[in-house]
């Protein structure tokens, strides 16, 4: 099968796969302990090749990984994109200032090719 025969055959059930098993949360808790320990050993940066709608790639990267995700189906991509974690500064700030801690600096880069990220240095009050 070619790449472009196995990505249409999986974007032909990428719906049925995003609703049955695309989160963590749906995967067995062995797999996710089994992924969770894996993740600990990893050094640099971590490609999760064939990512699906994402849902391991953020999981990975919620264990502190340098992860990105690619794969060849669209419809994976696009969801994996749209359910991406995004957080706008001032909202994450005032969250933080409303659990007791006071913002004392904000960094913020876009670099190219990459989505925007931040940085927020709190302290508790």
């Amino acid at each position: 099968m070619t790449r472009l025969e196995m990505s249409a055959a999986c974007a032909g059930r990428a719906a049925e796969y995003i609703d049955r098993l695309g989160s963590v949360e749906a995967m067995p808790e062995l797999a996710r302990a089994r992924i969770a320990t894996w993740a600990t050993g990893l050094t640099g940066p971590v490609l999760d090749a064939g990512c699906g709608p994402g849902h391991w790639t953020d999981f990975l990267a919620r264990q502190g990984c340098d992860v990105e995700g690619v794969d060849l189906t669209a419809s994976f991509v696009e969801h994996a994109v749209s359910t991406a974690w995004f957080w706008p500064v001032p909202e994450m700030s005032a969250l933080l200032e409303r659990a007791g801690f006071e913002v004392q600096d904000v960094e913020r880069r876009a670099d190219d090719g990459n989505r925007p990220h931040a940085a927020i240095v709190a302290r508790r009050c």
